[in-house]
Formats: structure tokens, C-alpha cells, sequence
């Protein structure tokens, strides 16, 4: 710790930075990843500043500016004594930023007044010879938010004030909120706006130029493991991507329906097919209650509680409402997706059976009708077959009459033909000249 006199007392500071602290135009950025790094930073910043009489303001959050005051106070410089009270201003980086943000987008006519009004007023309070030096959050703030336009354009109006105000400016941002790849073109854009680029205190807390000579090369190549790895996750994704299309066409143009719905029983999601089916828009069916599509309830109700038992469903019947009034048939296959004991989603099958009932019930109905006629036929063969068991037994008993009425008729003619016979054999018998012919 050094000590410079000056006209009221002997204050200490902290040993000059090598990063740009003896700048007085320049624009610097710092990137850190620990609030406590950059607190010691800034102070070390200002602590050169307000040692040589200058004047020092602070565009910071209230963890920083506190943060800041503490530092400066363990170095020896209280901002709260009459001695710094004039040349340290400490201003909340956010409300600062209200003042002159018009839609969004720093307006830089506000800027200028309200910056250039600060500016003026520390360098009336240090005096003339005396020169600003500033720290700033509020292109952080903006950039955190998602206004990264907004974040560059406000480092524009900086560069721009500092063309007709003399001033020391300290940007930081966390590395912390660039850690994406789209982050990249941004990134440098910001650099672009600087004088000086800060590295992050994994590089300047090094001791020596060969530990950052070394880091440097680690950096190299750990850049290209990332940018080979990224290469080969851009193809990966790329093919995760394809796969992902191909899987979402061919549930979403698929014949079969196919809809998932949440624990809530409204409708998450359904594919052309149910659509079609059902004849209904997107509009007019997705994030509807499922319940209030079928025709019964209580059918509703026996397969919901089914799936809430953990139940995999096949094949259950149910009647659905179209759009036009008429009712579909339709067989359901549906499994419920869990997660920690609580359902998510379920996923269904709905298949369109109106047309197989219909078929189904015109068999029933012609096995019905072939049964009928079957019966009819049966009981008109059963009533021919009596008849002509009773024809036959009539027929017989003629037949058994006849015989006996002929019968009794050659009895009769045969009787009276041997009669006939007899009585001539007699007549023969007792004739004078057949005697002889007799007694042979």
C-alpha cells in the first residue's frame, strides 16, 4: 500500500492497475464472473483516481456501489468523509437508466443532459484541472433484460459524449451472460465499442507473462475442443432435428388418430387424422375437455379412472361426437406418462371402427334374419314331413285295403271256379260212356 500527500491529509491507495487505470479517454470494458473480483477491480480503479485529486462516479447496482465503498474504505479512501464528499457521486445504475431510455431505446438527448450533467457538475465539484472518472452497469442492466440493440447503442452514446467531455469510463458486464454461441456476434460488437478489453479474472489474476502466455495457449486449445465439439453437435442436432420432423410428420399426417391429453383432461394436442374424424378445426378442438366429446360420461369417466390407476388401455370402446352431431364408433389404445408419482400427459390411439359396427350390425342383423328363415324353413319341413307321414300312412292303408278287397275277390272267383269244376268232374264222373274211361 502506497501514500501520496495531499493538501488536507495523507491518504493511501492501492497500487496502480496495468489495465488502462491512466486512460483519461479511454473506454474500457471489464468482464468478471465473482461480484467480489470486480468490487476490487473498480476500487482500484478509483482508488488511482481520487488519490490524484480526481473526481469518481458511480453507475452501479446497490450490491456494487456498496461493495465499491467498502473497498475503497479498507484502502484508505472513506467516501463519506468531507475530504471525498465533493468528487465521489454514487448513482443507481438502473434509476439513472429510466432517465433517459425513450421506447425502449436510450434517447440521446436525454443522455446527453442527464451524463453530461453529472459530468459537469464533478468536474465543477473537483475543480477544472480535475478530470471524471466513471464506472458503469447500465449497459449491463440492458443487456441482461434482452435489449442487446439497446446495450450497443448506449456504448455509441459514450464514445459520442466523450468527444466533448473528458472522462475515464469502466464498463462491465458478467461473463456469466454470454454463454451462448448466438451470444458471439453481439459479444464482439461490444468489444468493438471499446478501447480496451479487460479479460476476466481467470487471466488477470495470473502473476506472471508466463502464466498468461500459458493460459493463453490452454484457451487456444480448449477454443478448438469446443469449436470441434460444436461442429460435431451441430451435425448431431442437425440429425436430432431430422429425426424430430420426420417423427412430428408422421404422427401429424399419420391415418390412425393420435392426441395427447393433459392431467387436467383438456386436450394438449391431436393430429390431422383425429381432425378429420371428428370434423372439427384445431381451434375448435385442441385445449377443449376431453369429456366433453363423447356421447356417454359415464363411458368417459370408467376410462379416465382406468388410466389413473396406471392402467395401459386397449381397445376401449367409446362413441364420439362430430362437429355435425353424428356419433363415431371408435376404439382407444392409451397409456398414461408419469413423473414423480404425478400424471403428465396421456398418449391415445383413436381408431375409426364406425363402418366395421355398421357391417358388424348388418351381419348380426342378416345371421339374425338367416336364423329366422332357418326356423320358418325348418318348421314348414316339419309340417311337410307330418303331412306325408299321414299321405303315406293313407297311402298304406289304401294299399293294405286293396290288397285285402282283391284278395277277397280272387277268393270269391277261385271258389266258384273250382265249384265250377267240381260239379262238371261230377257230371263227368256219371256219364254212361265215361265209366270205362273212370274204372282205368
Amino acid at each position: 500500500m502506497s501514500t501520496i500527500e495531499t493538501p488536507h491529509s495523507a491518504i493511501s491507495f492501492a497500487p496502480p492497475a496495468q489495465w488502462h487505470d491512466h486512460d483519461h479517454h479511454g473506454h474500457v470494458v471489464q468482464f468478471y464472473s465473482e461480484d467480489e473480483f470486480l468490487v476490487d477491480a473498480i476500487s482500484r480503479f478509483f482508488g488511482v483516481s481520487l488519490a490524484a485529486g480526481d473526481a469518481a462516479i458511480v453507475l452501479a447496482t446497490k450490491t456494487h456501489r456498496e461493495g465499491i465503498a467498502r473497498k475503497l474504505k479498507e484502502r484508505g479512501l472513506d467516501v463519506t468523509s468531507s475530504e471525498l464528499k465533493g468528487r465521489y457521486f454514487a448513482l443507481d445504475a438502473a434509476e439513472t437508466l429510466s432517465l433517459f431510455m425513450l421506447d425502449g431505446i436510450p434517447d440521446v438527448v436525454r443522455f446527453r443532459a442527464v451524463i453530461g450533467g453529472v459530468l459537469e457538475q464533478a468536474k465543477a465539484t473537483a475543480g477544472d484541472r480535475a478530470r471524471a472518472t466513471v464506472f458503469g452497469e447500465m449497459v449491463a442492466l440492458l443487456w441482461a433484460a434482452g435489449k442487446r440493440d439497446a446495450a450497443i447503442r448506449l456504448e455509441e452514446l459514450w464514445n459520442d459524449l466523450a468527444q466533448t467531455h473528458a472522462f475515464s469510463l469502466r464498463c462491465a458486464y458478467p461473463m456469466a451472460d454470454f454463454h451462448r454461441e448466438e451470444h458471439s456476434a453481439a459479444f464482439r460488437a461490444i468489444c468493438e465499442q471499446h478501447s480496451g478489453v479487460i479479460p476476466g479474472e481467470s487471466y488477470t489474476s495470473l502473476a506472471s507473462e508466463a502464466d498468461r502466455l500459458r493460459n493463453i495457449t490452454y484457451l487456444q486449445q480448449k477454443a478448438q475442443a469446443l469449436e470441434t465439439e460444436r461442429a460435431e453437435r451441430k451435425l448431431i442436432q442437425r440429425s436430432l432435428q431430422r429425426r424430430e420432423a420426420e417423427l412430428a410428420d408422421f404422427l401429424e399426417n399419420a391415418l390412425e388418430g393420435v392426441e395427447q391429453v393433459g392431467a387436467n383432461q383438456k386436450i394438449l394436442w391431436a393430429n390431422k387424422a383425429v381432425l378429420k374424424l371428428l370434423g372439427y378445426s384445431a381451434e375448435e378442438y385442441v385445449n377443449h375437455n376431453l369429456a366433453d366429446f363423447y356421447l356417454d360420461r359415464n363411458v368417459f369417466d370408467r376410462f379416465w379412472q382406468k388410466l389413473m390407476r396406471g392402467e395401459e388401455i386397449y381397445d376401449f370402446p367409446a362413441q364420439l361426437k362430430r362437429r355435425d352431431g353424428s356419433l363415431r364408433d371408435v376404439l382407444i389404445r392409451s397409456n398414461p406418462v408419469w413423473e414423480r408419482g404425478k400424471l403428465v400427459y396421456t398418449r391415445s390411439f383413436v381408431r375409426d371402427v364406425t363402418e366395421q359396427k355398421r357391417v358388424e350390425q348388418a351381419l348380426r342383423e342378416s345371421e339374425a334374419q338367416l336364423r329366422s328363415a332357418k326356423e320358418e324353413l325348418e318348421i314348414l319341413v316339419e309340417q311337410r314331413t307330418s303331412a306325408l307321414r299321414r299321405l303315406s300312412a293313407h297311402v298304406l292303408s289304401l294299399q293294405d285295403l286293396e290288397r285285402r278287397r282283391i284278395a277277397r275277390e280272387l277268393h270269391d272267383s277261385f271258389g266258384q271256379y273250382l265249384a265250377a269244376l267240381k260239379l262238371n268232374i261230377e257230371m263227368l264222373r256219371q256219364a254212361p260212356a265215361n265209366q270205362k274211361l273212370w274204372s282205368q
